[in-house]
């Protein structure tokens, strides 16, 4: 197995924008790592690249693997663990704002909490994305939230339709 690693970041601009980062990362898991159980305060989405874990998102379990992703939605008991063999890597992102809801309401995610998005490869870039912009100031969150913007968009590629109804996203 290669080596464990994690690499993340923590925002401090989480209230000024209509979607605001909350913290983002990259993470090679050890065997039969957990998280949780517990309860978030934001959206959290994670895209399997590799290995594999089980998920428990509310009422909803899961064995997932590579090119699989899973939200995490606010004030629902959760619990993940990579596997005690082959444990995944993944790269995450959790967010917040006004605009969230909306906007996850038009993706794979509107009305399940793990997805197998078609956008892969394009997706963990933009993830990736999100990372390199990091930084402890304005501009980063701003660019950070360009680059969720652009992941969500890509987890809206295969969405079912929403009935003719158009998404309308109003600056407050």
């Amino acid at each position: 197995m290669a080596d464990v690693y994690k690499q993340s970041f923590k925002q401090n601009y989480t209230n000024n924008i209509e979607l605001s980062i909350f913290n983002c990362g990259l993470e090679r898991c050890a065997p039969g790592q957990t998280w949780g159980p517990g309860i978030r305060d934001h959206y959290l989405i994670h895209y399997i690249l590799s290995g594999h874990g089980h998920c428990r998102i509310g009422e909803e379990q899961r064995d997932l693997g590579a090119g699989e992703a899973f939200l995490v939605r606010p004030e629902v008991p959760t619990h993940y663990a990579a596997a005690a063999e082959d444990p995944w890597e993944y790269y995450w992102v959790g967010f917040s704002g006004p605009s969230a809801p909306l906007l996850l309401s038009a993706t794979v995610f509107a009305s399940a909490s793990v997805a197998r998005p078609q956008a892969g490869d394009r997706l963990r870039q933009a993830l990736l994305e999100i990372y390199k912009a990091r930084g402890a100031d304005y501009p980063s969150a701003v660019r950070m939230a360009g680059y969720l913007q652009a992941a969500l968009g890509l987890l809206m590629e295969t969405a079912p339709p929403r009935g003719g109804e158009a998404l309308t996203v109003y600056a407050r």
